[in-house]
Parts: C-alpha cells; sequence; structure tokens
C-alpha cells in the first residue's frame, strides 16, 4: 500500500529569513538556510521520485516538509487527506512517512540491531509479540535477517544505513523518503543501500523520494523533480533531464557516466552523432556496434 504527497504552493521561511533570499542569523553566525518556495506538485502513489538540486537548492527543507518535521509558512502539504499543518493529523502523517538521513549514526539509538529497530514501532505502542515480528520482517527485508542481537557499533556504513532503513520499515511506513543515503558510505555499502532501495519499491509498492547528488543514483527514478534556489525548476523522466546537458551545466551538476561519454564522444567528433538520450552501459553499446569491428561499418 502506499499514498500520494501533494504539494499546494508550499513556501517556508527560516525564521529571520526575507521573502526573497536565503537569510542569515547574522547574530548566530549561521550560514544561509534554503527556504523553499512557491512550489506545487504531486508524487504519486508508489513512484519512485528522485529530488536534485544544488547545495543550498532546498532539498532537505522540502523532505522534512513532507513529514511534518517543518510546516509550511504558507500553503499545504498533503499526504493522502491527512494536513501537516493540522496538529491532529501529524502523528500519523509520521508514522506512514518513513525519514532516512545521510548519516546513519544518527538514526542509530540503541546497542544492538534488535532494540534498534524495534525503537520506532514500540513508541507507537505496538504490543509483543507484533513487535517482535515486525523486528524480523523488517530486517529480513533489507537482507538482514537473524541480526537481532548483533551490536550496531560493530556494523560497516552499508549495514548501519540498512538497518536504521528497517527501524523505519518496521513502522510500517507507505512513504519512504531517503536524504543522500548513501553519500557517507564506500562502493559496496552504496550498493547494498541501492539494491535494498529498490527491492522495497519493486515488492512493496512504497512511495520512495530519493535526495542525491549523485546522477547515476536518478536513473533509478521513474521521475525527476530540480530544485533551484528553492523553487522546483524541472520536473522531468531521467532520459528527458539529460537529454539536456545545458541545464545541469547552469545547476553545476554532473551528468552520469554513460551521457557524459557520449557527450565526449560527440564533442570528439564521432563520425555519426550519438543520441543523447542515451542513458544505460547496454544502450551505449548497442549505439556503438555498427562502427565496432564486425559492426558493419568500417
Amino acid at each position: 500500500m502506499s499514498i500520494p504527497i501533494l504539494c499546494e504552493e508550499v513556501i517556508y521561511r527560516y525564521p529571520g529569513q526575507s521573502a526573497g533570499g536565503t537569510g542569515r542569523d547574522l547574530a548566530a553566525g549561521l550560514p544561509p538556510l534554503p527556504g523553499v518556495g512557491p512550489i506545487s506538485g504531486s508524487i504519486p502513489a508508489g513512484q519512485y521520485l528522485a529530488l536534485i538540486g544544488p547545495n543550498g537548492s532546498g532539498k532537505s527543507t522540502l523532505a522534512r516538509l513532507f513529514n511534518g518535521l517543518l510546516v509550511p509558512t504558507s500553503g499545504r502539504v498533503r499526504l493522502g487527506e491527512l494536513d501537516t499543518s493540522v496538529e491532529a493529523d501529524v502523528w500519523e502523517i509520521r508514522r506512514r512517512i518513513g525519514l532516512v538521513f545521510q548519516n546513519p549514526d544518527n538514526q542509530l539509538v540503541a546497542s544492538t540491531v534488535g532494540e534498534d529497530v524495534a525503537f520506532g514501532p514500540e513508541n507507537l505502542g505496538i504490543p509483543q509479540p507484533e513487535l517482535g515480528r515486525r523486528v524480523a520482517k523488517a530486517l529480513a527485508q533489507v537482507g538482514l535477517e537473524g541480526w537481532e542481537d548483533v551490536q550496531t557499533h560493530r556494523l560497516s556504513g552499508g549495514q548501519k544505513q540498512r538497518v536504521a532503513i528497517a527501524g523505519v520499515l518496521a513502522m510500517q511506513p507507505e512513504v519512504l523518503v531517503l536524504d543522500e543515503p548513501t553519500a557517507m558510505l564506500d562502493p559496496v555499502g552504496q550498493e547494498e543501500v541501492l539494491s535494498t532501495v529498490l527491492a522495497l519499491w519493486r515488492e512493496l509498492g512504497v512511495t520512495v523520494v530519493h535526495i542525491t547528488h549523485n546522477m547515476n543514483e536518478v536513473l533509478l527514478a521513474e521521475r525527476v523533480w530540480v530544485l533551484a534556489e528553492g523553487h522546483l525548476v524541472a520536473d522531468l523522466s531521467p532520459r528527458q533531464l539529460f537529454a539536456q546537458p545545458e541545464l545541469l551545466a547552469e545547476l553545476h551538476l554532473d551528468l552520469p557516466v554513460v551521457p557524459a561519454l557520449v557527450q565526449q564522444l560527440n564533442a570528439s567528433g564521432w563520425p555519426q552523432p550519438l543520441p543523447s538520450s542515451l542513458l544505460f552501459p547496454e544502450e551505449l553499446v548497442s549505439a556503438l556496434a555498427p562502427w565496432c569491428p564486425g559492426g558493419g561499418r568500417s
């Protein structure tokens, strides 16, 4: 089961922030805080959305608006019929939207894996033995079945992030919001987490909002929202987005590996321009095959 997210003319300004800029708390010496808006748009139930943009574009602020950690200065954020600005709805919203942060150490609160995964649902008042069943199921869903007694300080970065995701899953959310979940992980840990998220999306049908700076991760998504200076400047499929390298360059965002290679080949004078819409290695191999030995061209 999943549920849609709807933003209706959403604006959020941090305290002391002007309507037209990022603002700064000069007395405290803090850096600019990225407000957002106005933003309007919907994320259908069960969709995998990538949320990208330069540093300070408001991605993390929007994520916190989704689950009610922040309340819009004006406009509305709704999860189905629930409204984040309605105090009576907030508890249910936070139960139905799971938020996973960049640093798993900031989400792990217990000394063992089982205790950590149980923390969220236990605070929801889930009784035993249902609590035990939820913990076991969530660990199985992230590939850590039987790890209840493992000490969290012995885990790798990727394993810690999977435990953090399991702790969210044990609350049985309908939306999973991931705020740069692989940014602090090595390649092995990144692969562990991404494989887990994809499996959850495909098998459980949860709505996924994946904030990332890694353009190769954007290829996993069905749809992309691009933020810049707090505004939604593009709403496209990954293929449409990466066919517009000038937009990415303007926002100081990189191309994924295959589109970047296509761009380089075309710039080097490749005999026939390659389509800018190529995204995946197999697509590039197919496009290059006619020009390779035995491929039919010389």
